[in-house]
């Protein structure tokens, strides 16, 4: 039987995760390989991190806190779409990498099948010295997304925040993420 340890009352939640930019294409038709296929196009506020955090602000939760690593090229962006969620984020800007991008192509024909094409620019590159056992403060629960635990030095950041969250007595979830990243 496994116990599930419930969040302390009056803290928040702390997510540490990705955020992207989703493209999202949701075609009726199978894709015609080598020509056009006509879909319906939007770029969208995105990533696994990102996602929990404003899903949690919308189902009421009064606390809810980011941390991510974004590119320059639309940090800004980000930022506005995660206050008007009602998430307290800290994105870090990377300097060298653009923010990730995900290409999601939804086949609306076949009950909504989603396939990902994935490049994680920056959030990957979340890195140990943007963490901070500060962030802890007040949180009573910390949320970690799987993609960072499929790359250097994401990972480690992630075994940071982990770690501090068990000497403080936090609990902790992970989402696996991606199907596709876990078997590799």
């Amino acid at each position: 039987m496994r116990v599930r340890a419930a969040p302390r009352p009056g803290g928040g939640l702390l997510v540490v995760g990705d955020v992207v930019t989703d493209i999202v294409a949701r075609h009726r038709t199978p894709l015609a390989s080598g020509t056009d296929t006509a879909a319906a196009i939007q770029a969208v506020p995105g990533g696994a991190g990102a996602n929990v955090a404003c899903w949690a602000a919308y189902r009421g939760c009064p606390d809810v806190r980011l941390l991510g690593r974004v590119g320059a090229d639309s940090a800004a962006w980000h930022e506005a779409a995660l206050t008007r969620a009602g998430v307290r984020s800290r994105l870090v800007v990377d300097p060298e990498a653009p923010t990730g991008t995900v290409i999601c192509l939804v086949d609306v024909g076949a009950g909504a099948e989603r396939t990902f094409l994935t490049d994680s620019g920056a959030s990957l590159r979340l890195s140990p010295a943007d963490w901070s056992p500060a962030l802890l403060d007040g949180v009573a629960w910390l949320h970690l997304s799987g993609y960072l635990f499929f790359a250097e030095p994401s990972r480690a950041a992630a075994g940071d925040a982990l770690a501090a969250a068990r000497a403080r007595g936090v609990p902790v979830s992970v989402d696996p993420a991606s199907v596709g990243f876990l078997g590799e």
